[in-house]
């Protein structure tokens, strides 16, 4: 009498087979869409403070060239506290005289604009776009914030120091919350301008 074998696979096995090969790929799916989305955030992260550092820095590049002295301000806010304008050296002699010009930067909606000639005052002119993302914020227990309620905050400790704050959100509508998937960054840069300026 010979014994046969049956080697071919039941319904209940086969069954088993297939929700065990769906767990192991479900797993895999799962961790490649979730490096995915904090490859995005970071990426996003990345290029916020890509952002804000070069404006920051466009800035103290101009502000480093500022000339006056403390009757005659080098850097002045804008009478909105919306930007500064800044009186450049545009001659290199040290004084201030006609020669000199006056740029501005100014935060509109979710962008930092730059004004290449401002020399009234009035940012009225040709603009170039420097950041973007931009957040408008104001706490209403703050006194500083509710003056300037801007994502772009100077603050003048000496006359001849700056502290310039950023902050740019992902999407820079304030009713959006910060999330993974909506992150922020504040970058502050503390700008000392040469004492050497006079009239």
């Amino acid at each position: 009498m010979s014994l046969r074998l049956n080697k071919s696979l039941t319904l209940l096995e086969l069954l088993i087979a297939i929700g065990l090969i769906t767990i192991v790929v479900l797993a895999f799916a799962s961790v490649q869409i979730f490096s995915n989305f904090h490859l995005a955030t970071s990426g996003r992260q990345v290029q916020l403070q890509n952002e804000s550092y070069l404006a920051l820095e466009h800035m103290r590049k101009n502000i480093i060239m500022a000339i006056g002295d403390i009757s005659d301000l080098p850097v002045r806010p804008y009478d909105d506290n919306r930007g500064i304008r800044i009186r450049i050296d545009s001659n290199g002699d040290g004084r201030v005289d006609p020669a000199d010009t006056w740029i501005g930067y100014r935060h509109e909606g979710s962008q930092i604009l730059f004004f290449p000639s401002d020399s009234d005052g009035s940012y009225s002119g040709d603009s170039e776009v420097i950041a973007n993302h931009i957040v408008i914020t104001q706490d209403p227990t703050s006194p500083e914030s509710a003056a300037n309620p801007w994502g772009l905050k100077i603050d003048m400790p000496a006359i001849n120091q700056f502290n310039i704050t950023v902050k740019a959100r992902w999407v820079p509508d304030s009713a959006t919350p910060v999330s993974l998937n909506n992150p922020e960054v504040v970058l502050t840069a503390s700008i000392i301008a040469p004492t050497v300026s006079t009239k």
